[in-house]
């Protein structure tokens, strides 16, 4: 079994990720790896740790991006992370949220924030969550993909 951390920060169309199995992926010159590269990436103190007690929030078309993000992950972290759908509890969430306001980030971009409390990716579409929830999953360590 795996736990996740993530450290904080706010970005636009990625993610910076690490686990106790090894480093977030990075680029040589030492900076966070994601593709596509992030519009702007704030980092922030703190880090977001993905345990079995950690939930996955989500509602309506969000909600089938959400399920897609646990199917994903279960078999690497070695145990599946719940769904609620509504609202998302305020502590040891990952919240998936469609929301207007970003729209001006087109059909497939999305925001993340991460703060030591809670994960949130927000986007216009369903297919900018899918896209923030890739950018999760390609920075965690290769390693807990091989079981």
């Amino acid at each position: 079994m795996f736990h996740a951390s993530f450290p904080s920060f706010l970005m636009c169309l990625g993610v910076a990720a690490a686990s106790d199995g090894g480093p977030p992926a990075t680029a040589a010159a030492g900076r966070t790896s994601v593709i596509p590269e992030p519009v702007r990436m704030r980092t922030l103190p703190g880090v977001f740790v993905i345990s079995p007690e950690t939930t996955v929030a989500a509602s309506g078309a969000a909600a089938i991006e959400a399920q897609k993000l646990i199917d994903c992950l279960a078999p690497a972290m070695g145990f599946r992370l719940p769904l609620a759908q509504g609202n998302a509890p305020h502590a040891n969430v990952i919240a998936l949220q469609i929301d207007d306001l970003h729209a001006q980030l087109g059909s497939e971009g999305y925001s993340l924030d991460v703060t030591p409390e809670r994960v949130v990716i927000r986007a216009a579409t369903p297919a900018g969550l899918f896209y923030g929830a890739q950018s999760v999953r390609q920075l965690l360590p290769a390693a807990i993909f091989r079981k």
